[in-house]
């Protein structure tokens, strides 16, 4: 088809193919070389992208590489239709937006441009979602009809050539090599040479004989196995060398230890132990980052490193990452940096959370009110009682019994033990001896047991223990065996030692080429890239931006559930100040980036780890710790066997369904009834029918009610389930009733059945149902809440877990002022809030309840965004129905209204000012808060005046000394050519440490400076609007202005220039062009008849271009080239005076020496049309006065004339060539 090439695509008017590689990659051999000491593996049709990697391994393995990699494909061949673009027609009226415009811009104020980035009120802004910004086309007035809808691109996609099949049931299992001494090789990312060839000794294979190669690009996978003659290998020798006393009991135990400086642990038996030190915040943010890999704490690792950070690294990264949970951090670690960075600088947030003011220290008793304290989570509870001594003992215990809810999860404990013992696993060193010890420890067995080992190798054993070290994540290096230009190009980072890690200490990658080789592509085009200059870069999309309060959290995630209770926060509720606080529980504290952050900041652990001792006694270890260190330790130690339990195949049990479980401490119990049961009480009956066998047993299971009893929770009288129980599984049904009537009844127990033949039963029971229980349980909730006195209960609830009771079944107490105030205050104590009790604060008019029960209420929600009374207050941004935000970048088209109605084109902020209108509109009057976002919402719409106006009524001395104030003054005040009064409040912030808004106020300075003459400043590298404006004001510039004879170039950031010299006839150039005086495009290929260098001073702006003397009065075109700019003019020199008499279509030709009339000038007139042809109108002689008539014929083509050109030349004076209207008529 014809098309031209573009870029790697062929387009034509209506399609676009893209083009792919013709041959796809091959290995074509792979063998040894000639001498046999090499390994020579040849490719085809290689690219600068191919990349091979080679696994080396013993034995043929049960997985290809091949597979992991056969899903890259190519680019998939497409056809992309592209569409025409379809022309509109709208008409017009008398009076239009844009005329309209026009007329209000005149009458309106002027304000000069102001290029500052917009103020913002947001402290630490975060980029919540980007927003949709449309246009509005000035129209001419009335409603338009629907503009037709573009018809969309059609991209038809060709059949994927090939695909990956899924292997169904494909799971593969993996055979323990450990007893091999050469573990398997990987050789990655090796780079053949420019014929595709790559070398590999084959001395660095060893034993490994059998080989995978795969070769990738962009495009293809190759892929080819091979095997070599098999070399012998060293062995491991894996037998058990001491094994446990089979006359005693043993169990496996999970045991974390916390330890303080000079404390011991002992280790009975290091050969049977697992152990794992965590004595620093980088081991404990490494278990955390294997627990629960969240980015965010990637990105936030160099807390890890805090306390060796510059200074100016800190002001860096705190200026980037600021938010609760780094400010809480620097709290905890670093209280000099916080005092004199993060306090100050978080004082100026606009909208405080809990967090802010407890940092700040300001009053937090607004949070003991239920609703509030009702969403914070549990570490914002916890230090809320730790800044309220009164409250901490009640906190303390509310925590507490919010834990004892939780049910015990064996399972996840021993994910997190397990996940924490292998912190070491990749670690190669011995920090406390504990491998050679091993070592000796099982060698002294071995003798013990005479085990004869003469003939094998005995490796070092890998220790089991180190504390726990960062590997960081990298490509393996060359095999000795590579070639050295394929090692050179080897993608490979040096390992870091953890010790090198922890110090703060790494090597350099350049340390690894000696001779300065690296990533040579990488390098070359790194150093294309310095030489080309960068382009216009267009603007960013519009982005929404809220306040950084949890790192990168919406708000409507900021609630109680953030952090929830368990027993690492139980602890820290249980700390007491002056005593280091080192849990055992560190890896419950995982469950999201906010939970991690908080736990690294209150757990007492050292940035850099202390030097523990160890002592040995033969298989005994006793670690001496040197600071705070917590231990994880797996021990298999003896144990007391437990009582013989008969087995139960089936089974029945029965309950109470309102007094169902007893609960002690977190563990829930079955409370079953035996005795006596209650007439008009539900009962439930659990069944349990266990299958002990390793068969699938089918088997009905008959169930029945008691004999007088009534069936209720949709149970049936009698019933008969089917069941398939696999092997040693255990299912349960249950069944609810009532008895009416006291009595006895006897009831037929639970009977399975397999095929009609019986398998098992219950027992027969017989049940004694009683109008009044003569042995109840006093203790329980039920009874007291319903039967005991007003001391009983309120004796319980001091006493018990309030959590865990519905205390609504004391809802009928209330009723009593006295007991209602009691029972209020102690469950305020203990921060258990109940809707229906408080309640009764109506009944019993007691304000404080009304007024907390209102705010708990659907109430609030009905009475508008903001409200203000006596009983009840509504804050939007503490319940998150409105939140300030932000929009940046958002450049305005236009700088005033345009027609009747304001627009708002962005649609996202458009929503969010209408948010701002609907809460103002339930406020009596503004406040200086207020207008704070009004004054914002309106500079962002480019709205001066009104935004000068509420700016300057603010008064309120917080918000006058507040960082966002005085960035508006300057703003404003470089929007009212203040640019003095901008620089005075600039100068305070000239060292201010957070180094955004330190770079906002030098930006302020930098333009401020420019205004004076000094050149354009970059205060912020990563800030679009600076680098464009320091590269527009470095671009180079050139202006060619010709004046009859005289020729001027105007210059700028250019040092030469060259300036050509076409001579031409312009009368044969004015009949081709005669509305076009640049003609610079027609001589484009030809060369010039003179040129000249011309050298330019760079202190001056302009500077003359000398014509040549044979050229002076020569008509000519000039043309200066610099910089890789083109400027052109034609050079017309003449000695006339020319008057237009436009009026009347006529010209007058004096000599400008002594002012008389030249005659016999010859005139050439073209005329341009209405419909845009251009075509010869006339031509003549001045008369003797100097005097043509250019407009007179005697035909009507004047009627359809737009405009006349017209060339007037003489034979001693020059040329010259004229525009003029048609004469009005």
């Amino acid at each position: 088809a014809d098309g031209s090439r573009v870029r790697g695509y062929v387009l034509s008017q209506r399609r676009c193919l893209p083009l792919t590689r013709p041959m796809a990659l091959q290995i074509v051999e792979a063998k040894p070389d000639s001498s046999g000491g090499k390994l020579r593996i040849k490719l085809a049709n290689t690219g600068r992208d191919i990349r091979v990697h080679i696994v080396a391994a013993r034995f043929l393995p049960e997985f290809m590489i091949f597979d992991e990699f056969a899903a890259i494909r190519p680019p998939l061949l497409g056809i992309s239709g592209l569409a025409l673009p379809e022309s509109r027609y709208l008409s017009g009226r008398n009076i239009g937006d844009e005329y309209r415009y026009i007329l209000e811009r005149r009458y309106s104020k002027i304000f000069p441009g102001n290029m500052l980035r917009r103020p913002g009120l947001l402290l630490n802004p975060w980029a919540l979602r980007k927003t949709d910004t449309a246009t509005r086309d000035a129209s001419g007035g009335g409603a338009w009809a629907g503009a037709p809808e573009l018809k969309p691109q059609v991209r038809t996609v060709q059949p994927a050539t090939r695909r990956r099949e899924a292997v169904a049931g494909s799971v593969q299992g993996f055979v323990s090599f450990d007893f091999l001494e050469d573990t398997s090789l990987l050789m990655a990312n090796l780079i053949p040479d420019n014929d595709g060839v790559l070398e590999i000794d084959l001395s660095a294979i060893g034993p490994r004989h059998n080989l995978q190669i795969l070769a990738v690009d962009q495009y293809a996978v190759a892929y080819r196995e091979i095997s070599f003659p098999e070399v012998v290998g060293k062995h491991r020798d894996l037998r058990m060398a001491r094994a446990l006393n089979p006359d005693k009991h043993f169990s496996e135990q999970k045991n974390i230890s916390s330890l303080t400086a000079d404390k011991t642990l002992a280790i009975e038996d290091i050969t049977t132990t697992k152990i794992e030190l965590f004595d620093s915040l980088p081991s404990v943010y490494r278990l955390f980052m294997a627990l629960n890999p969240d980015a965010k704490l990637t990105e936030f690792s160099f807390i890890t490193t805090w306390a060796a950070l510059e200074e100016a690294r800190k002001f860096e990264l705190y200026s980037k990452y600021s938010c609760h949970e780094l400010n809480f951090f620097i709290y905890q670690k670093d209280r000099k940096f916080f005092d004199a960075v993060v306090k100050p600088y978080i004082a100026h947030k606009r909208d405080k959370t809990f967090i802010d003011k407890w940092l700040l220290g300001l009053d937090l008793g607004e949070y003991l009110e239920p609703w509030a304290f009702a969403r914070l989570n549990a570490f914002e509870r916890i230090l809320l009682g730790q800044r309220l001594p009164d409250q901490g003992a009640s906190i303390e215990r509310h925590s507490v019994d919010s834990f004892d809810l939780l049910p015990e999860d064996r399972e996840r404990f021993n994910h997190l033990f397990k996940t924490a013992l292998k912190g070491s696993a990749l670690e190669t060193g011995d920090a406390l001896g504990f491998g050679a010890a091993l070592k000796d420890a099982k060698m002294q067995n071995e003798l013990e047991n005479d085990f004869s080992m003469a003939d094998m190798a005995v490796p070092s054993p890998a220790p089991m223990v180190s504390r726990a070290r960062m590997m960081l994540p990298s490509a393996p290096p060359p095999p000795a065996g590579v070639s050295r230009e394929s090692s050179a190009r080897f993608k490979h980072k040096a390992s870091i030692s953890a010790d090198d890690f922890d110090s703060g200490m790494m090597k350099e990658e350049s340390d690894e080429f000696p001779d300065g080789l690296g990533d040579l592509e990488l390098q070359e085009a790194t150093a294309g890239r310095e030489e080309v200059r960068q382009m216009f870069r267009q603007v960013d999309t519009t982005e929404e931006w809220v306040e950084n309060n949890y790192y990168q959290l919406p708000i409507e995630q900021q609630v109680a559930d953030l952090i929830k209770i368990n027993a690492f926060w139980r602890d820290y509720s249980l700390h007491r100040a002056g005593k280091p606080f080192v849990s055992t529980n560190i890896a419950e504290a995982t469950g999201n980036f906010a939970e991690m952050m908080m736990a690294l900041a209150v757990i007492d652990l050292p940035f850099k780890a202390e030097k523990h001792k160890s002592d040995f006694n033969a298989a005994k270890m006793a670690l001496k710790a040197a600071g705070n260190v917590i231990v994880f330790h797996q021990e298999i130690r003896p144990t007391t066997s437990a009582e013989d339990t008969a087995s139960i195949l089936t089974g029945q049990n029965f309950f109470a369904l309102n007094d169902r479980y007893l609960f002690e401490k977190n563990q829930r119990f079955d409370k079953f009834v035996t005795e006596e049961f209650l007439v008009r009480t539900v009962y439930g009956c659990q069944v349990v029918i266990t299958n002990p066998t390793s068969s699938i047993k089918k088997v009905d299971v008959l169930m029945q009610i008691p004999t007088g009893a009534v069936p209720v929770q949709q149970s049936l009288y009698t019933r008969s389930i089917h069941l398939q129980l696999e092997p040693f599984s255990t299912k349960t049904a249950e069944y609810y009733f009532y008895f009416p009537a006291p009595g006895s009844f006897k009831h037929y127990p639970v009977h399975v059945s397999e095929n009609e033949k019986l398998l098992a039963s219950a027992k027969p029971f017989v049940f004694n149902v009683v109008k009044e229980l003569t042995s109840f349980d006093k203790t329980s909730w039920p009874w007291i809440s319903q039967h005991g006195s007003d001391a009983e209960v309120l004796e319980f609830l001091a006493k018990d877990n309030v959590e865990r009771h519905d205390l609504e079944q004391i809802a009928f107490r209330m009723k009593k002022v006295d007991f209602f105030k009691t029972v209020l205050e102690l469950l305020r104590k203990r921060h258990a809030y109940h809707h229906t009790l408080w309640s009764y604060g109506i009944l019993n008019r007691d304000l404080p309840a009304i007024r907390e029960y209102l705010s708990n209420s659907p109430i609030a929600a009905q009475c508008g965004s903001s409200f203000v009374s006596d009983l009840l207050v509504i804050n939007p941004v503490d319940r998150h129905a409105y939140q300030h935000k932000e929009y940046w970048p958002l450049v305005n088209a236009r700088v005033y209204q345009l027609g009747k109605k304001r627009e708002i084109l962005n649609s996202q902020f458009a929503a969010q000012y209408q948010a701002l209108l609907y809460d103002l509109r339930y406020r009596k009057e503004l406040s200086d808060y207020d207008r704070m976002a009004a004054v914002y919402y309106l500079l962002l719409q480019d709205r001066i005046v009104d935004a000068d106006r509420h700016f300057a009524k603010i008064t309120d001395k917080n918000l006058l000394d507040s960082i966002q104030y005085h960035y508006i003054s300057a703003y404003l005040a470089f929007s009212n050519g203040e640019p003095e009064k901008a620089i005075k409040i600039a100068e305070q912030y000239k060292a201010y440490p957070v180094v955004r808004w330190r770079n906002l106020f030098a930006d302020v300075l930098a333009q401020a400076a420019e205004i004076s003459g000094s050149g354009p400043v970059i205060t912020d590298v990563e800030d679009r609007e600076q680098k464009q404006r320091l590269l527009a004001a470095s671009q180079p510039d050139i202006e060619l202005a010709v004046d009859n004879r005289a020729v001027t170039l105007r210059h700028s950031n250019l040092d030469q220039v060259t300036v050509n010299f076409y001579l031409m006839d312009i009368e044969l150039l004015f009949s081709r062009k005669p509305f076009v005086q640049e003609v610079s495009g027609q001589f484009s290929i030809i060369r010039p008849n003179h040129v000249i260098e011309l050298a330019l001073d760079a202190g001056a702006a302009t500077t003359p271009i000398a014509i040549p003397d044979q050229y002076k009065d020569r008509n000519m075109l000039i043309e200066v080239s610099g910089g890789g700019l083109t400027r052109s003019s034609a050079y017309y020199p003449h000695s006339l005076s020319i008057k237009m008499i436009e009026a009347y279509g006529q010209l007058q030709i004096l000599s400008q020496q002594d002012g008389r009339p030249v005659s016999s000038a010859y005139i050439k007139v073209y005329a341009r049309h209405k419909d845009g042809q251009v075509n010869f109108y006339k031509d003549g002689y001045t008369d003797l006065r100097g005097k043509f008539d250019y407009a007179s014929l005697s035909t009507s083509q004047l009627d359809n004339v737009d405009k006349f050109s017209i060339l007037i030349m003489t034979d001693n004076s020059g040329a010259v060539i004229r525009e003029a209207a048609p004469p009005p008529r």
